[in-house]
């Protein structure tokens, strides 16, 4: 069962996603901003899928994704799959540089789409339906 991390300052945000994530059959591990996040990675095997917030209090999701991306290169490991799901549509300082993310999801964002999004992220199998 791959393992998602997600992180947002927004407890529904994160709720919501926990569940849509636990329907496509992942496990899913959350933080409220990024040095939450990097405590969780310091203790435990890195997860399989980050999907983070991009404006968060204490550390924002670019930062994270860069702490993210230096620490893998240390360890000589891929990098993490990220997904950035975020409100900050207009606020284009803010997103990390193009190649360090899968996609970017904009709130308010559909299921489907973060469904999907993960799926392919995390290279899941399509999902048969009877």
């Amino acid at each position: 069962m791959p393992t998602v991390l997600v992180v947002d300052d927004d407890p529904d945000t994160l709720y919501i996603l926990s569940e849509v994530l636990a329907a496509i059959g992942c496990s899913t591990v959350t933080a409220r901003n990024g040095i939450e996040a990097l405590e969780y990675m310091a203790r435990n095997p890195l997860p399989d899928l980050l999907m983070t917030d991009l404006s968060m209090p204490l550390m924002d999701g670019k930062g994270l994704i860069e702490s993210l991306r230096r620490r893998c290169a240390a360890q000589g490991v891929p990098m993490v799959p990220v997904i950035v799901v975020t409100g900050a549509w207009h606020e284009r300082d803010l997103a990390p540089a193009q190649g360090t993310y899968e996609c970017i999801i904009y709130k308010p964002f559909d299921i489907q789409t973060v469904m999907k999004a993960a799926a392919s992220a995390l290279r899941l199998p399509p999902k048969r339906h009877s």
